[in-house]
């Protein structure tokens, strides 16, 4: 386009009302003068103009915004025609920072300022209005400008075009090519994502944010007004560049499982959430192959709630532990076996509302009573780790052995048998020889080693008896008959089923135990009712002779069975001591307390106890302490301890009625507790049975998906631990 500039004429003084004088008249021929050479220039630049615009109207088709003016100066050059392009400016090139976009180009010819404009590409709905130092006219020499990031402009992923467009006055160049720029969506990022129960910290970083944008970290909840139990920290990003890390601290007690971390801006830049992990509970068995009952094994755990009790359970069922997870949530403890079945096996650990487990595999274990033995003689075995319910049998050095005695019954529930009796074949030499044990099919069993002494190496004899004293005291047994190999006050050693019998026989004068100096001698503990061999042995090993001694139970237990907890009270007939004698009950060889017997018919005081932890088939017996024939056991009892159960019914939703149920709890316990992740819950009746037995109701807690200790416990200690996988 073609402009023009106004023209500068000087014009005459306006008449004033005075008398011109000759000096006057000189000026008004003067000023005519002057305006006469202006007329003519005045026509000798229209017909220039006239050119001009010819000229600017090509060059506004060839070569970009053409310009033409004139102006006077002075008297001496009454008039300039001036004409000339703007150039375009060069494409502009921009560079992005947080949601800043600076834009830098090349310059114009002839611009003396630069207009910076901008189109949406996507998502093609955002206002166009520049900010920043963008937003007005950029005044040459400069060539870049900052459009700065505003809520307007979007908070998610956006792409622009640029075009700059330079200007002379009020001459336009020709716009600019596009320059093109992507801004990123707002986003958020973690150094450390997983986390155990006891919290940690980890570096959180936002990224294309607004500049001064306040942040708030908020756990679980994507609103603006993140409620302060949520919220983990604030932060204000940078004046400049839309980046900004924070250090965050992940509280403890959060549930296990998946979180989301959000990173509300207040400008409005709501990126997706981050997921976090708070890692489940870990433990780790430090045996897992080939253990035995009875043994002791470690359990180590990771990841649990700090400073809490730990709960251990087998199979469900509670075990004596005595542990607390540290200030870290991990704790290390040791913790016995108990009876149990050939097989796998699940050892859990609970501590507040963390659970977790681990399996190990328990297998058959056989103890032989005393591992060397005469070839001829019997010993005796039991067995732990079976499958339940079925026969044991022997090997011995690989040919078969009948197992007979108190033990030859079928393995019990937990796979257990005792004092099984065997008789070493007759015809071994002195050695070392392998006893083998199995109890089911496809049981692989389990090996002993036994040392035999060869019969050879001895001179046997017959005719000896061994016979309870039952009128007298229950655990005495008298050896009787003749010893045509014995010498006079010759003494011997006792063996019961191979097991070294209290005290020493005495032969007498004839060589005889009719009238020997001690012809009595006392059972050893954990021997029960029913048939089992006497051995005797001379001191210098050169004789020896068996005979078959029949046992009868003194002991009644009351009841005969009950889980942990239960009342026992053990009483005894007549002649189950000596008179007025002390003694000391035992229960699976723990002491349960003293007591005395009758003065006159050697009946003992009624012993109660506790059953104590631990499940399976227990024995129990008394040691004579004092009085007539001395130290002695009575013959053992059995007592059956049941392993207790537990199972949960219903929807595992929040606020959903669960019903449990339960069986072998202690029938002297009178209330009932349970706690849920850690925390105790409102039990509809706290009530067990007479028989050890209940049902029970409770309201399943608010929370979070994931798996949370059930634990039910007796108030004689058993207790009973069941994994809820809640749904929400």
């Amino acid at each position: 386009m073609t402009r023009y500039a106004p023209v500068h004429r000087p014009g005459t003084a306006p008449a004033v009302g005075h008398r011109r004088d000759r000096g006057a008249d000189e000026a008004g021929r003067a000023a005519t003068a002057r305006r006469r050479r202006i007329r003519a220039t005045s026509r000798i630049s229209g017909a220039l103009l006239g050119v001009i615009g010819a000229a600017v109207g090509m060059m506004l088709l060839l070569a970009g915004a053409a310009l033409a003016y004139w102006v006077t100066t002075d008297s001496s050059h009454p008039a300039t025609a001036v004409a000339g392009t703007i150039g375009t400016a060069g494409t502009p090139s921009p560079s992005v920072s947080g949601r800043d976009v600076t834009l830098t180009w090349g310059t114009a010819t002839n611009a003396s300022a630069y207009t910076v404009s901008r189109s949406n590409v996507s998502p093609q709905n955002l206002p166009t209005t520049e900010h920043g130092s963008c937003s007005n006219s950029v005044s040459a020499p400069a060539t870049t400008c900052t459009d700065t990031g505003v809520a307007e402009n979007g908070t998610s992923a956006a792409n622009w075009t640029y075009t700059v467009t330079p200007s002379l006055g009020t001459w336009n160049g020709p716009s600019s090519a596009t320059g093109t720029v992507s801004i990123p969506a707002p986003a958020l990022s973690l150094t450390t994502a997983t986390f155990e129960e006891t919290g940690g910290t980890t570096s959180a970083t936002v990224t294309s944010y607004f500049d001064n944008e306040t942040v708030t970290y908020c756990l679980d909840d994507d609103t603006t007004s993140c409620p302060t139990a949520d919220k983990i920290a604030t932060a204000t990003v940078p004046t400049s560049g839309g980046k900004q890390t924070s250090s965050l601290t992940i509280p403890s007690g959060l549930s296990y499982g998946t979180h989301t971390l959000y990173a509300e801006g207040s400008a409005g830049s709501n990126p997706a959430g981050v997921s976090l992990t708070i890692s489940s509970p870990i433990i780790t068995l430090g045996t897992t192959t080939g253990v035995t009952v009875g043994s002791s094994d470690s359990v180590t755990g990771t990841g649990f709630p700090a400073s809490k009790t730990v709960q251990l359970s087998w199979d469900g069922a509670g075990v004596p532990l005595t542990a607390t997870t540290n200030t870290s949530g991990g704790f290390t403890a040791n913790f016995t076996v108990p009876q149990a079945v050939a097989g796998s096996h699940t050892v859990g650990a609970a501590a507040g509302s963390g659970y977790a487990t681990a399996t190990l595999t328990v297998v058959p274990q056989i103890t032989v009573h005393s591992v060397t033995g005469i070839a001829g003689t019997t010993a005796s075995v039991s067995g732990t780790g079976f499958a339940a319910g079925v026969t044991p049998t022997a090997k011995f050095n690989g040919n078969p052995v009948t197992l007979s005695g108190p033990g030859n019954a079928n393995t019990d529930t937990f796979g257990s048998f005792n004092d099984a009796t065997f008789t070493i074949p007759s015809n071994l030499t002195t050695g070392s020889y392998s006893l083998a044990v199995t109890a089911g099919p496809g049981d692989t069993g389990s090996d002993a080693s036994f040392s035999v002494v060869s019969s050879a190496s001895y001179t046997t004899f017959t005719g000896i008896t061994a016979t309870q004293q039952a009128t007298t005291m229950s655990g005495l047994v008298a050896i009787g008959g003749g010893c045509t190999a014995c010498s006079s006050h010759e003494t011997f050693t006792v063996y019961v089923d191979g097991i070294l019998a209290v005290g020493t026989v005495e032969t007498g004068s004839s060589g005889s135990w009719n009238g020997g100096a001690q012809t009595n001698f006392g059972l050893p503990a954990g021997i029960v009712n029913g048939t089992h061999q006497v051995t005797i042995v001379d001191t210098s090993g050169k004789v020896y002779a068996t005979a078959q001694l029949t046992l009868s139970t003194f002991l009644t237990p009351a009841p005969t069975s009950g889980a942990s907890g239960t009342r026992v009270t053990v009483t005894g007939a007549a002649h189950t001591l000596a008179n007025d004698a002390t003694f000391t009950a035992f229960f699976d060889s723990a002491s349960e307390g003293p007591g005395t017997a009758s003065g006159t018919t050697g009946v003992p005081s009624p012993t109660t106890f506790t059953v104590p932890g631990g499940w399976g088939t227990q024995l129990i017996d008394l040691e004579q302490t004092s009085g007539a024939e001395n130290l002695y056991y009575t013959p053992a009892v059995s007592f059956m301890v049941p392993e207790p159960t537990v199972s949960a019914t219903g929807t595992f939703q929040s606020g959903q009625t669960i019903t449990i149920s339960g069986s072998a709890f202690a029938d002297s316990a009178t209330t009932l507790s349970a706690t849920y992740a850690g925390s105790s819950v409102t039990l509809t009746s706290n009530s067990i049975s007479a028989t050890g037995t209940f049902s029970v109701m409770f309201t399943l807690p608010t929370h979070s998906a994931g798996t949370y200790p059930l634990i039910v416990t007796d108030n004689e200690g058993n207790s009973f631990t069941i994994a809820i996988s809640q749904t929400g």
